[in-house]
């Protein structure tokens, strides 16, 4: 998955301005968050067809993002268009932000950082063109190598900056345990958005205690907890095309390993 992730505790789209990071910042029915609505406002504006056929030759080396943080095909996925602030809807969210930031201060001088590489180049100048187009702001890109955006995503000083996660095994847990969870939210941790919802982690350490199957549904909760506080603008699922002869059956990938090579069968040709 490819994202935009904003900070919780430093910058206009925080929601618990001034917190140290590891703090808690959100909770299951914390109403006190003075980011939201420009974290919603930004994620409405992108039209995540125009980014992956921009972004993506055409859509084929990634597809738009409409079901949260974890890719289609995987446990714990949200479903198809299970995230509403993916929807792009350009009069919605230039009303949402200019309800949220009526002059323009609170966006002066934002940066985006971002790795840079020829796909990032292109995400990164699609997302700056659609958010000048869609709510009128300019948004200053600011690229350098991953060792850098890496190192300050960690110390919680990026304020809107490239996101990505290539799952390491197909469990839900490989994501909020790496990425969303308050542990990590300290500095020098792997939650670059110092995002801490103590609610949500009940509800994910829990479910990590369960086998799997049982636990999806709990996961899927904590996902919906992720996307309506827009921790991730979630934005592209990268693809892998896999090519075989029309004969061959039983042959393909489904974005983390082959299927299994014993059921192949090679059709009389």
């Amino acid at each position: 998955s490819t994202a935009v992730g904003f900070n919780f505790v430093t910058g206009p789209f925080a929601a618990k301005p001034g917190a140290k990071p590891g703090d808690p910042t959100n909770s299951g029915s914390s109403t006190s968050d003075p980011g939201l609505d420009g974290r919603r406002a930004f994620s409405m504006a992108i039209d995540r067809n125009q980014l992956a056929d921009i972004a993506c030759a055409h859509a084929i080396t990634c597809q738009p993002a409409f079901g949260g943080p974890i890719v289609k095909g995987f446990k714990g996925y949200l479903g198809d268009n299970g995230d509403p602030y993916a929807k792009f809807d350009a009069k919605a969210a230039k009303d949402l932000y200019k309800k949220w930031d009526p002059d323009g201060s609170k966006v002066k001088n934002l940066e985006y950082r971002y790795n840079t590489s020829p796909s990032n180049d292109k995400r990164a100048q699609n997302l700056q063109a659609q958010w000048k187009e869609n709510l009128g702001i300019d948004v200053k890109l600011v690229p350098s190598d991953f060792p850098t955006l890496q190192r300050d995503r960690k110390k919680k000083i990026v304020i809107l900056g490239r996101e990505s996660w290539g799952i390491d095994y197909d469990h839900p847990q490989d994501w909020f345990d790496n990425l969303f969870n308050c542990a990590q939210a300290p500095i020098g941790r792997g939650n670059d958005e110092a995002y801490c919802n103590p609610d949500q982690d009940a509800i994910t350490n829990a479910a990590n205690a369960k086998p799997v199957e049982q636990a999806v549904p709990d996961y899927v909760k904590a996902q919906k907890m992720l996307v309506n506080n827009v921790v991730w603008m979630t934005i592209d699922y990268g693809t892998q095309p896999y090519l075989v002869q029309p004969y061959v059956r039983g042959a393909g990938y489904n974005g983390l390993y082959d299927y299994g090579w014993q059921g192949i069968k090679l059709l009389q040709h």
